[in-house]
């Protein structure tokens, strides 16, 4: 990335005693994280630039899931400054994007809501406005083996997150198909392989607009099988 790099706020410092300015030295951010990244894989990746002390990948408070970026400490800052001269840095098959971490005091403002709750509108006496919709994530699932089961699928897919899983009957001009759904979007799905039962399967995002029947002929123009 160069000399010239964008500094980032270190969101985990909140609620922490300021660290100097030694210690955010050694630190890095890193954004665009794939989903499935861990602590573990950037502990891996990195240590190939020094010491690494502490890795941290954000995670979401109520589902667990990664926010998709997290920070990596060393023991010396010249392993940062190899870091950021160095790259592109890939994880997981993913570039991800590095950045020097800021006390917050420095920095633009924080990401983070206000650690102050605020006052709700009921109590200024105005109704509180609605609450916001749940977002759900659904795909479709075609060119299933015909052993794949509503089991087999929930077991492959739970790995990105709690979902559901409807299949489909199998007609005489197409294979067994499905539908999983997940509470939360997790668009890491659409650009990964999926293998279930031994075979290859094809996976497509179901708008909350598009009816079964039609998502369903777009998933199947959409897979391409590998040769």
């Amino acid at each position: 990335m160069g000399d010239a790099v964008v500094e980032a706020v270190d969101p985990y410092i909140r609620n922490r005693a300021p660290r100097s300015d030694e210690d955010l030295s050694r630190r890095i951010f890193c954004g665009a994280l794939s989903w499935l990244t861990t602590d573990d894989d950037l502990q891996e990746y990195f240590k190939a630039y020094g010491n690494v002390n502490s890795v941290l990948v954000m995670k979401d408070r109520e589902t667990g899931q990664s926010r998709g970026f997290g920070f990596v400490e060393f023991s010396d800052a010249d392993s940062v400054n190899t870091v950021l001269k160095s790259g592109p840095h890939k994880v997981n098959d993913r570039i991800i994007d590095i950045k020097r971490s800021l006390q917050q005091s420095e920095a633009p403002p924080s990401i983070h809501k206000s650690s102050t709750p605020p006052v709700p509108k009921s109590k200024l006496g105005m109704p509180p406005p609605p609450p916001l919709p749940s977002v759900s994530f659904k795909i479709f699932v075609g060119n299933l083996s015909p052993l794949t089961s509503v089991s087999s699928l929930k077991s492959h897919f739970s790995q990105f997150g709690p979902c559901t899983a409807t299949l489909q009957p199998s007609t005489n001009s197409s294979p067994p198909s499905a539908y999983v759904q997940f509470p939360s979007p997790h668009p890491s799905i659409l650009n990964t392989l999926h293998i279930i039962n031994d075979k290859e399967v094809a996976v497509s995002h179901v708008p909350t607009s598009v009816s079964s029947t039609s998502s369903t002929v777009l998933a199947k123009r959409e897979y391409v099988p590998r040769v």
